[in-house]
């Protein structure tokens, strides 16, 4: 069994670099990407992956409401959260 993943941040860049190492694991399959946290939530609507992995700040919708929407639609998605802020302050932020 494959988990499936959606990536979601506003930099290509970063996108790709998760997606390269992502590619070729074989428990694991990228199966869409998004910008911003509006186009995650369009995507989700398509795609409903194992997981999700994003970004904190991001345009439209941001990473943690992004996640706050997923905890209450989307009750069985995981969601990793990657960022480059203080994470006792996230912390706060997500509980």
């Amino acid at each position: 069994m494959k988990y499936t993943i959606v990536l979601v941040d506003d930099e290509d860049e970063v996108r790709g670099r998760i997606a390269s190492k992502i590619e070729g694991q074989e428990a694991f399959e990228v199966i869409g990407s998004a910008s911003n946290g509006y186009d995650a939530l369009d995507l989700l609507e398509e795609k409903t992956p194992d997981v999700v992995i994003t970004d904190i700040k991001m345009p439209f919708v941001d990473g943690i409401e992004l996640t706050r929407i997923i905890r209450k639609s989307y009750p069985t998605v995981k969601v990793a959260i990657i960022s480059g802020y203080d994470e006792v302050i996230l912390k706060k932020q997500l509980i």
